[in-house]
């Protein structure tokens, strides 16, 4: 009777290393295929910013999302921060739902693509537009906004740039703070009373000690994920 118990708990005990073992190897193979075809796409935007170096930069923005829609029609926008990994296309689907696990190519993958809210308009003339991304332990993805949680690195790095469809845009970055998902920090607008709600909900929980930005007509929201079910926010509003 023995040797049968201990003959199941090791078939058990290969079973559950077996799936392990098979969970590991599928998540390096997932990251392995977000890094080549990240690395792909940004050869390309890079091809395609050296065409014209003598045009204005609101140009260079509009001609590289547009040679990038050629092979890649759903790419809106490119996304970058100084100081950090996020140098990355920014995707829109029909659904928040799509492009978590899905990459840049329409490949399901768990670590998804960097992508707009499906109600955002694509040129970013919304008041908020909400942009997303996964918190990859490995790296990549949105993790490195985290860094944004110390106050001073926000000091070293405050800006965000953004190439579109229309040109160029810059945001600084005047908040940073973690948010229920729930909460009400990613609409695409405040109208009248929810503007103030909005302002008030932010001063409360804002790690930046500084008034918020008296115009907040135009800002852009990214989030990621953080520990205990929460996301981490980080909001810019445009600047000239």
């Amino acid at each position: 009777m023995k040797e049968k118990t201990l003959l199941v708990i090791k078939i058990i005990l290969l079973a559950v290393l077996a799936f392990s073992l098979y969970k590991l190897v599928t998540y390096y193979q997932a990251g392995r295929a977000y890094d080549q075809g990240v690395k792909k796409i940004q050869i390309q935007a890079k091809k395609q910013e050296e065409k014209a170096p003598e045009k204005s930069q609101d140009e260079k923005s509009i001609e590289k999302i547009q040679g990038l829609q050629e092979s890649y029609p759903e790419i809106q926008a490119w996304i970058r921060l100084d100081q950090t990994e996020i140098n990355y296309p920014v995707v829109q689907g029909k659904d928040n739902d799509y492009y978590l696990y899905h990459s840049y190519e329409k490949e399901k993958n768990p670590f998804g693509a960097i992508f707009m809210d499906y109600r955002n308009q694509a040129d970013f003339s919304d008041q908020n537009t909400i942009l997303y991304g996964h918190n990859a332990k490995r790296g990549g993805c949105f993790k490195d906004l985290h860094q944004y949680e110390d106050p001073d690195f926000v000091k070293k790095a405050p800006y965000i740039e953004i190439d579109s469809l229309v040109g160029h845009k810059r945001y600084k970055i005047f908040a940073v703070y973690e948010a229920d998902p729930m909460d009400a920090f990613r609409s695409p607008s405040y109208p009248g009373q929810a503007l103030e709600n909005f302002r008030s909900y932010v001063q409360g929980r804002n790690i930046i000690k500084e008034p918020l930005p008296e115009n907040l007509d135009h800002f852009i929201t990214l989030q990621t994920c953080s520990p205990g079910d929460t996301r981490l926010v980080v909001q810019a509003v445009a600047v000239d």
